[in-house]
């Protein structure tokens, strides 16, 4: 037997040990052999858990460009039924008189019917001075 010492001799037991560095060698290389098996698990983990958010990217991106499609097709017919109404509220500006224009005809109108009223005061006054006068003469000449 060797010098060296062994486990058994390292934990206070007789008999025939294992060689302590060969003792320790294979706790390190079990232990070495652990840690790679977690390792490896740990990356494939990693790796499906990134296919699976590569996944949920996706269905979101997919699920976005249908909401845009669909809005932008509404905002479509939006625009078509609003450029139609404008369109109404154009022609219909076009027929109907303008405010300004309505008072200002409305006003000489007005101005006319006042003009006409006092012209046929005077025509009226004219008049009985006439018939005041063709009276007053005939009164005159039978009176003779």
């Amino acid at each position: 037997m060797s010098d060296r010492p062994t486990v058994s001799t390292v934990a206070g037991q007789k008999g025939d040990g294992v060689d302590l560095r060969t003792y320790l060698e294979r706790i390190m290389d079990e232990r070495d052999q652990r840690y790679e098996n977690r390792f490896k698990a740990q990356e494939t983990q990693r790796q499906s858990e990134m296919a699976g958010a590569k996944e949920l990217t996706k269905a979101a991106f997919d699920s976005a460009k249908e909401a845009i499609t669909k809005s932008e097709a509404a905002q479509s017919a939006y625009n078509a039924r609003s450029n139609e109404f404008r369109q109404a509220l154009d022609d219909q500006n076009r027929i109907q008189l303008p405010r300004v224009e309505a008072d200002a005809r409305f006003k000489a109108l007005d101005d006319k019917i006042e003009e006409l009223k006092k012209g046929t005061l005077r025509t009226v006054i004219s008049a009985s001075a006439i018939a005041l006068s063709v009276i007053t003469l005939l009164v005159m000449y039978f009176k003779k």
